[in-house]
């Protein structure tokens, strides 16, 4: 997300590669803690100002608050 501005939950699926239930359930749940800003008019999800400085990407695969996320192909399509 960092540099590619607001994005729609289908865009942010695509980008990571996640199915797009769980990109939505990891957006929703970061939007309530305040680490994503939501528009509900936009329907698009930005990084918020005071996000974690650990939240990072690398070319392998996304990794959020210094957690990888699995290879494991539920979650992804």
């Amino acid at each position: 997300m960092a540099g590619a501005g607001p994005m729609a939950v289908d865009q942010f699926s695509e980008r990571t590669r996640l199915r797009l239930r769980y990109a939505q359930e990891w957006l929703n749940a970061q939007a309530a803690s305040g680490f994503v800003d939501y528009d509900p008019d936009a329907q698009s999800y930005k990084l918020s100002p005071k996000r974690p400085r650990c939240w990072r990407t690398t070319p392998a695969r996304p990794s959020w608050a210094g957690v990888r996320m699995p290879d494991v192909d539920v979650f992804q399509h």
